[in-house]
Formats: structure tokens, sequence, C-alpha cells
């Protein structure tokens, strides 16, 4: 009884293995999808005293809204920006973010700036999205 048990289970998980292998052979290949010139883009480059990084968006004629993270690491401690921009029919939009903070025109910048890292996301007036990620090294 043991044996015809153990048949049965046998087959049950080999017609199992095989049904998803079937499945995976006909299901549709995934293709990256390709960036359009249209396609909302970003670019960043280090401030001089690479107390800043300098954030430009381009291609933002579809881009309804713009939310962006830079995080880093300052003497271990996270730290970290957060920001909005909305392009009001502008095509390009370039953002200057301080690692450290401001206010007024005097800023205290953070030392020892590492691992830090930008991530985008474009809300297009279609309702899609489009997100990306850097690392920056400094």
């Amino acid at each position: 009884m043991k044996k015809v048990f153990l048949i049965l289970i046998s087959l049950l998980i080999f017609s199992q293995v095989a049904t998803e292998i079937d499945a995976a052979k006909s299901s549709p290949k995934v293709t990256k999808n390709v960036s359009k010139k249209s396609d909302p883009s970003v670019s960043y480059r280090l401030r001089q005293d690479k107390k800043a990084i300098i954030v430009n968006f381009s291609s933002l004629v579809q881009v309804g809204n713009i939310s962006y993270t830079l995080s880093y690491k300052t003497n271990k401690i996270q730290e970290g920006v957060i920001g909005s921009i909305i392009p009001k029919g502008k095509a390009t939009e370039i953002q200057e973010i301080v690692f450290g903070t401001c206010s007024g025109k005097v800023c205290r910048y953070h030392k020892n700036v590492s691992n830090v890292k930008l991530e985008v996301v474009f809300y297009l007036k279609s309702g899609k999205q489009s997100a990306k990620k850097f690392n920056i090294k400094i």
C-alpha cells in the first residue's frame, strides 16, 4: 500500500512539474522597454565643491509631477532629501540638492558623505509612472 501511495504522489508531482515547464515554454517572451526621445529623463552632476548635486530633468512635456529622494550616509548616520516638482508645461527643470541643510542663504554642509542614491519617479499625465535609480560616487 505504501508503494502505491508513493507512486501516486510521485506521478502527481511529476505531472505538476511537467505542466509548469509547458506553461513556461508557451508564455510570451518579455522584452525590455526601449526609451524614446520623448520619454522623460534625468541626468546629474556633482557641484564642483561636491557639497551638492545638480539634477537635470528633461523631456517633461508628458509629465504631471516628479518626485525624488536623495539618500546618503554621513558619519555613519543616514540622511536624505525628499522633494517634488510640478513642471507646469516646461520641457526641463534643474534642481540643486545640497548635502546638508539650508536656511535662507546659509547652509550647513554634511561631511564625509558616502553611499549616495538618487531615486526619481516621473508621474505621467497618462497615469503611468516611470522610475529611475542611481548610485552616485562622490
